[in-house]
């Protein structure tokens, strides 16, 4: 009976272990742009993006400005010296939780690829969850709406009905602006660049709406989200669906399996985050990739590329109506109600917390894992 037990111990390790290698090799055996490469162009994209969103997560653990394959960046994963990524310079890092803001992450150049990066982090910290739970919708005016940004704006920045998530338009309204205005200099200096903006669970809602702030002042950005919520109603989802072109982006993908711009949306089979908030007053917006298997390694024919169809929740509703905004702010509150900061730590509790209290049968690994373990910044515990 014992020697069983041990034989299922053993091979259980060996197969979760065998996966790790083989999403291992994936992810080493081509860097974006290898036109030998046996993959499509966008799965190959997707897994460098994952990869970049990854690295956000080792800010709090020292992850600082500099190569990432070189000491001084501070980057523990192994990943960092992958040929892919060993070169990718950390410009800037930040982290506005250090403020009692929300938002996290860094910008950086890839010289190789051509490329500026900026990624978002997810949620990390008590004031991230917080944040993730104001989802009372609110009215949207883009930034570059504002004295600030108007001079240089292109594009009509009108966006009538246009609601979004409370939580994630406050870190546009009081933190975006700066970063913003970081990444332009860097633009100025490097015009022929694209600009790339990646994110992961909170973070990618926040790069959706950087990203449609710098497509308003005239850029073309690139938006790699893995794991979004749904960031604003319907008129909002229709106004990023415009900004983004995401129709004209839909016929590139379909036909060549490729994509350079536009909002692309990336949904793990049984991610729970996908279809939070819990409201008809929210929908999602881009190009959505699905990834129909749970464990890794995810491989190409486990990509699937829905498009504008089946988004997660999606309704028939053409109006967000204000009954329909009192029910998500008596659920706002309710929420806020249940809040007990000296609860136990058990998978029933409700906290504001770290991941940990987040139980394992509810979602948790498919959050965490898109192509490679997106979250943490453990080398012990990395998955490739």
């Amino acid at each position: 009976m014992k020697l069983s037990w041990l034989l299922v111990l053993l091979f259980s390790g060996l197969e979760v272990n065998s996966a790790a290698i083989l999403s291992r090799e994936i992810h080493e055996s081509f860097a974006v742009g290898d036109e030998n490469g046996e993959f499509p162009t966008d799965y190959r994209k997707l897994v460098h993006f994952a990869g970049l969103a990854s690295y956000a997560y080792c800010i709090q653990h020292g992850l600082t400005t500099g190569k990432l394959g070189a000491r001084n960046s501070h980057c523990p994963l192994v990943k960092c010296n992958y040929k892919q990524y060993k070169d990718i310079e950390i410009k800037r890092t930040f982290n506005y939780n250090d403020w009692g803001e929300v938002g996290s992450g860094y910008f950086a150049i890839d010289h190789n690829s051509k490329r500026l990066i900026m990624v978002f982090r997810g949620t990390a910290s008590t004031t991230d969850w917080i944040s993730n739970l104001d989802f009372v919708p609110v009215k949207y005016k883009p930034l570059s709406s504002t004295e600030e940004f108007s001079k240089i704006t292109v594009k009509d920045t009108t966006c009538k009905g246009c609601t979004v998530h409370r939580g994630f338009y406050n870190f546009l309204r009081r933190n975006s602006g700066e970063l913003i205005e970081g990444v332009l200099s860097q633009i100025k200096k490097y015009p022929d660049y694209q600009l790339v903006i990646v994110g992961h669970s909170m973070g990618a809602a926040l790069s959706t709406l950087t990203g449609i702030e710098f497509s308003l002042l005239g850029y073309d950005p690139l938006v790699v989200s893995f794991g979004a919520p749904k960031v604003g109603n319907k008129k909002f989802a229709q106004f990023s669906d415009k900004i983004f072109n995401t129709e004209g982006i839909s016929d590139k993908i379909y036909n060549k399996q490729d994509f350079d711009r536009g909002l692309i949306r990336v949904v793990h089979y049984n991610d729970v985050v996908p279809t939070l908030p819990p409201t008809k007053a929210f929908h999602h917006s881009g190009f959505q990739y699905y990834i129909d298997k749970r464990d890794i390694p995810h491989k190409p024919q486990y990509l699937v590329r829905r498009g504008l169809e089946k988004r997660d929740l999606e309704e028939d509703s053409e109006s967000d109506s204000d009954t329909e905004i009192e029910e998500v702010e008596e659920e706002v509150e309710d929420i806020e109600e249940s809040y007990d900061p000296n609860a136990p730590v058990n998978a029933t509790s409700f906290r504001y917390g770290n991941t940990k209290l987040w139980p394992e049968y509810f979602g948790k690994y498919e959050h965490t894992y898109y192509f490679i373990k997106i979250s943490g910044c453990n080398p012990e515990k990395e998955t490739f």
